[in-house]
């Protein structure tokens, strides 16, 4: 006997994906429309459980057949996205998106592609919005889920239903626990992989083993209104500073088990729910989803920049027209039934999904090497070498080679202190000032070195420089950097120069941040951040290719972050002195471009400079900072003294 139809399942799946649309759309209201993947965590696991029990308990469970039916599910939609997907990438994408696009490819054919993106990407990062395929991490975790759960549940099902239910409810609970435990000192691993993950899965098992087994009662109008308005209220008020897929998460996933367990007919939830319109949208939400970040990627990518919001809301409406022509012309082939048995054969399914596999493995692999590079690749050549120039060229001052540490684990390999530890350097003066922070302090430190001054450093790239932020080799590394500046007495300033969001930049970060760093009586510098040029080697590829001038529009979004009244009111009531970032790039850039107008660049990336960068703001640095603002700068600079 099948599984009753549920109209207000399909209506929850409506409402996760298109929560998930608009947020990858970059609508303001739905901030925390990210949630709508937890949500379909949750539905998955009930779903599946159902059908295994069911299964299970009519004696006709079968591994084979449950593979079956996720290809039949799973694979026709998203192969037919993937090759849409490799025919624009290969007629739009420039080298480095094309080669990358090319990998996840291969990654997404054997569902890996969470492991790919954890190592290629922040998932929130504007980087990643480029990304074609990134939305397919969460295929690639229900599939590895899927690997061992329904032996495991044949296997559990034998069982007292109490022991089963203790068991999955053990297994979420340590999931959670462990989701909690990695979010801050690992967030992105925790994000994407599936044991931290598997408690969102679980939670839905455990749904199907209730409603299976009489646990709960009849429908509740209160507890599915509640469990409906919690999910709505994620959506509204979590943002990509919630720790995901954390505590704060569990309060969605707890109301979409309020709805699966008590959205029964007669409650509003049900209704709502249940409407023709949110059922319709749900029953194509699989096949929307597949295609709605392909079609914000390339409209990015053919744009440059950001699309206007018309644009971005007529590819929202594309995307559920797309899938609602995927579902019915490409999904329901694959699971309709004709006198019984399934209209396209299992042999047919087994096969069809080995040699499609095969084809993506190969075409990902081709794409991935260049060794199927589009024709126009040619005309971007001289460009791309002067971008691989600006990377490769590492002056003797450039702090990449002699005083970054990376990871932060490996501290005990270099110790760069130019009062007391020999340098591969030669005519710099030292200076009393240690410069501190990730990898934008690492540029700080060698801007100081090109203007002919030596300073203590230590830099860690991605290493956050509030003690509350900091992982364990951050933390160990920053420790061992605070000792060695206390023991040189030589130092008399600290330089703190970092990337930093808006949640580390609140009052009490603020203040943590300066007791960290207070080190005797040494006075503490914060410098704001410079304007950052994303997509800007993209863009000058882009630009000789359709034969413009680049436009490098800054991003000044971190600048004013760090620059904004109250943080620098806060740092001041400190006794901080701030060095302006801002002003000084624009000081040493003509028009505040990365550009000059000879051609050369200033940034090697969206925020680190060129040798001839380092070599001006170095310069700006010492100019404005000397003989005034800084007493080491003005020592070392010879700067008379005031009486």
């Amino acid at each position: 006997m099948a599984l009753k139809y549920r109209p207000e399942i399909d209506g929850l799946r409506a409402v996760a994906v298109v929560p998930v649309v608009f947020f990858h759309a970059g609508f303001a209201p739905f901030a925390g429309g990210f949630v709508g993947v937890d949500i379909f965590f949750v539905i998955s696991g009930y779903l599946i459980t159902s059908l295994l029990l069911q299964d299970i308990t009519q004696n006709r469970f079968s591994i084979v057949n449950f593979y079956e039916r996720r290809a039949r599910r799973i694979l026709p939609a998203l192969f037919l996205v993937m090759a849409v997907s490799s025919v624009i990438a290969w007629a739009w994408m420039l080298p480095g998106q094309l080669e990358s696009f090319g990998q996840s490819l291969a990654a997404v054919t054997v569902f890996a592609s969470n492991l790919f993106f954890y190592r290629a990407s922040n998932y929130f990062a504007p980087s990643s919005e480029l990304m074609p395929l990134l939305h397919t991490w969460s295929l690639a975790v229900e599939e590895q889920f899927y690997i061992l759960f329904p032996l495991v549940l044949a296997l559990v099902a034998r069982w007292r239903t109490r022991v089963a239910v203790l068991v999955f409810g053990a297994g979420l609970v340590l999931s959670l626990m462990l989701a909690e435990f990695l979010i801050p000192r690992a967030g992105q691993l925790a994000f994407y992989l599936p044991p931290t993950r598997a408690w969102e899965l679980l939670a839905g098992v455990l749904c199907a083993y209730a409603l299976r087994h009489g646990v709960v009662g009849a429908p509740n109008q209160w507890i599915s209104l509640a469990g409906l308005c919690a999910i709505c209220g994620g959506i509204a008020l979590f943002n990509l500073q919630t720790p995901t897929p954390g505590l704060q998460i569990a309060a969605v996933v707890a109301g979409v088990v309020a709805v699966i367990l008590f959205a029964g007919p007669g409650t509003i939830a049900y209704s709502l729910l249940a409407s023709k319109v949110l059922v319709g949208i749900g029953l194509v939400s699989y096949s929307t989803y597949l295609w709605h970040q392909p079609l914000f990627a390339f409209a990015r990518i053919r744009h440059l920049d950001h699309p206007s919001t018309l644009t971005y809301l007529v590819l929202s409406v594309l995307s559920v027209a797309l899938g609602a022509i995927s579902w019915r012309y490409v999904e329901r082939p694959f699971r309709e039934r004709r006198d019984g048995a399934f209209r396209i054969s299992a042999r047919t399914v087994f096969s069809g999904s080995i040699l499609g596999a095969a084809v993506f493995l190969a075409l990902g692999s081709a794409l991935g090497t260049r060794w199927l590079a589009p024709p126009y690749f040619a005309k971007l050549a001289d460009v791309e070498q002067d971008i691989q120039a600006n990377l490769d060229a590492v002056s003797p001052y450039v702090a990449d080679d002699i005083c970054d540490i990376f990871p932060a684990s490996d501290w005990r390999i270099w110790a760069c202190d130019p009062f007391s530890d020999p340098l591969p350097l030669e005519g710099l003066t030292p200076v009393g000032v240690a410069v501190v922070g990730d990898s934008y302090a690492g540029d700080l430190a060698a801007a100081l070195r090109m203007a002919g001054l030596s300073p203590l450093q230590g830099s860690a790239p991605g290493c956050n420089v509030d003690p509350d932020f900091m992982d364990k080799g951050c933390r160990d590394f920053f420790d061992h950097i605070k000792s060695a500046i206390a023991g040189q007495p030589l130092v008399t300033e600290i330089w703190i120069d970092a990337s930093y969001l808006p949640v580390e930049l609140t009052d009490a970060a603020l203040d943590r941040i300066v007791a960290y760093w207070t080190i005797g009586d040494r006075m503490l510098f914060f410098k704001s951040a410079s304007p950052i040029f994303r997509e800007l080697q993209n863009k000058r590829l882009a630009a000789r290719l359709r034969g413009r001038t680049p436009a490098h529009e800054p991003d000044l979004g971190e600048q004013s972050w760090t620059t904004d009244p109250r943080v620098l009111a806060r740092l001041a009531e400190s006794g901080v002195r701030h060095i302006d970032g801002g002003r000084l790039f624009c000081t040493m850039a003509p028009g505040c471009t990365p550009a000059l107008e000879d051609g050369r660049y200033l940034m090697r990336d969206k925020n680190h400079l060129t040798v001839e960068g380092l070599r001006r703001f170095g310069a700006a640095l010492v100019a404005d900072l000397a003989c005034g603002t800084s007493p080491a700068l003005s020592a070392a600079a010879r700067c008379p003294t005031q009486d």
